[in-house]
């Protein structure tokens, strides 16, 4: 019988290790820290760009505005590939790696 209010507590109820949000979050957090770092740098790439439109607008040499957008197509490959192949790493280590 029952004495006061209190409800027994059951013991030996096998407890998760982390609830799934926190599991999720320690796999989604570097991929959407890349994501900001990679939109932080086409961010600048797209005010260089603006600039280079802003100097051939105001009658910059030709010729070394076409060098300087040449680099400019550089640095957004490089940007692209280095980061594109940084998350598809990373995908793939979550997903051949497992929830650990």
């Amino acid at each position: 019988m029952r004495t006061g209010g209190t409800i027994p507590r059951i013991q030996n109820i096998p407890q998760p290790e982390a609830p799934l949000r926190r599991q999720y979050w320690k796999h989604a957090k570097p991929l959407l820290l890349d994501a900001f770092l990679f939109l932080t740098v086409l961010a600048i790439l797209l005010a260089v760009f603006a600039g280079l439109k802003v100097l051939a607008a105001a009658g910059y040499d030709g010729e070394s505005i076409v060098w300087l957008e040449k680099i400019h197509f550089l640095a957004y490959s490089a940007v692209t590939i280095i980061f594109g192949f940084d998350m598809v790493m990373k995908v793939l280590a979550i997903v051949f790696g497992g929830f650990k």
